[in-house]
């Protein structure tokens, strides 16, 4: 009897050792999250600068491409100028030290000028073109920085912070506004490390916002981030939400995944 027992009992320890069963969740999973902007962004100041106008303000919709905020450029327009005259000033003396060279070589060969000053010539020659290369540079830095002398809506959304006032001094890397994309939705929430091997990308799941009188919205997982907190074993979960009216970032709600 032992005999037939044995053999048996290990090929079922076998079986089940190499296929294991789906995990499958005996109760339901929920979890509380908060209402976020698919895209935000904080907008900076790139260049130190006192602020001339502002063009927005908090609760504004705008458009990508829209001025936000402008800085005086009197300054750095003034340099712009002197940029492009160092330019022309520098090919000026390209012009004629090409015009010294070519005189030098054409000396050269009736051996009516010495080898050190032609040797000379092509020297002034190159480096008056390096000098335009230099002072051709200098004008595209200029402009570079004029061009951060304004701040510019990277796509379309709502201002939701503005930190700055008018007559303000920008410090390179200052926070000026924040700008969110309200067109499309995510809740993120925390989820029990028990929970995390039942949940899986695309799983479908019911969010309740209490706030709007228990709305319901659909949705699935779009983001299950594989790095838990190692002071409360939570782990991000979250899902992608169409807009639906009076719904908005900072919404608190509760999920339970299907």
């Amino acid at each position: 009897m032992k005999s037939r027992i044995l053999p048996t009992l290990f090929m079922c320890l076998f079986y089940l050792s190499g296929h294991s069963a789906p995990l499958v969740s005996n109760s339901k999973i929920s979890a509380t999250g908060v209402i976020l902007p698919a895209h935000q962004v904080v907008l900076s100041a790139k260049i130190m600068g006192r602020v001339n106008k502002i063009a927005v303000e908090e609760a504004n919709v705008v458009k990508k491409g829209t001025v936000l905020l402008t800085l005086e450029d009197a300054e750095p327009r003034a340099d712009l100028s002197s940029a492009k005259a160092s330019v022309a000033l520098a090919k000026e003396e390209l012009k004629h030290a090409q015009r010294v060279e070519e005189r030098m070589k054409r000396l050269a060969k009736s051996q009516s000028v010495s080898q050190d000053r032609i040797d000379d010539a092509v020297f002034q020659s190159a480096a008056a073109k390096e000098r335009v290369k230099v002072a051709e540079a200098n004008v595209a830095k200029v402009q570079a920085m004029l061009k951060q002398s304004s701040i510019k809506a990277p796509f379309d959304g709502v201002i939701t912070e503005k930190k700055v006032e008018l007559g303000h001094l920008t410090q390179p890397g200052e926070a000026l506004f924040v700008l969110e994309d309200h067109s499309q939705l995510k809740f993120r929430m925390k989820v029990k490390e028990k929970d995390i091997p039942y949940i899986k990308l695309e799983q479908p799941l019911t969010i309740t916002i209490d706030a709007l009188q228990g709305l319901k919205l659909e949705a699935k997982v779009s983001k299950l981030i594989p790095s838990g907190d190692p002071a409360t074993h939570a782990f991000v979960v979250e899902a992608l939400l169409e807009p639906a009216d009076n719904l908005y970032p900072g919404m608190f709600g509760k999920a339970e995944f299907k």
